[in-house]
């Protein structure tokens, strides 16, 4: 038995479905290459800020008591500045995470009206 309920205004092909599907998985793979550049960018970028602290800190005079200290705080400093390093990069990592699950998730969520 038919359904008389149905208007041929609201039948859509399956080419029309898988179509749409594509534009959307091509869009989505589009957003995540530029993301993954902006990212590269991001922490060449970052890489780049904590070499020139690094330079600033080193030109910085200071008349130490013993050579000892100051090998002491150059250690200290690359390890703090290591930490910060890794820090930012799991920040980056976590959030670029999120946003990948928010994109893969997004066109099953999202209710588009296919004409």
């Amino acid at each position: 038995m038919e359904s008389s309920c149905e208007d041929p205004a609201e039948h859509v092909s399956l080419r029309e479905i898988l179509n749409v599907v594509k534009s959307q998985g091509a869009s989505i793979s589009a957003l995540q290459t530029q993301v993954s550049q902006d990212l590269n960018e991001l922490k060449q970028e970052v890489h780049g800020s904590a070499t020139q602290v690094k330079k600033l800190k080193s030109d910085t005079l200071v008349k130490w008591r013993s050579e000892g200290n100051r090998i002491q705080y150059t250690f200290n400093s690359e390890v703090s500045e290591e930490l910060e390093q890794e820090q930012l990069g799991q920040l980056i990592t976590e959030s670029l995470t999120t946003l990948k699950k928010f994109l893969l998730l997004r066109p099953k969520n999202s209710k588009r009206e296919i004409n």
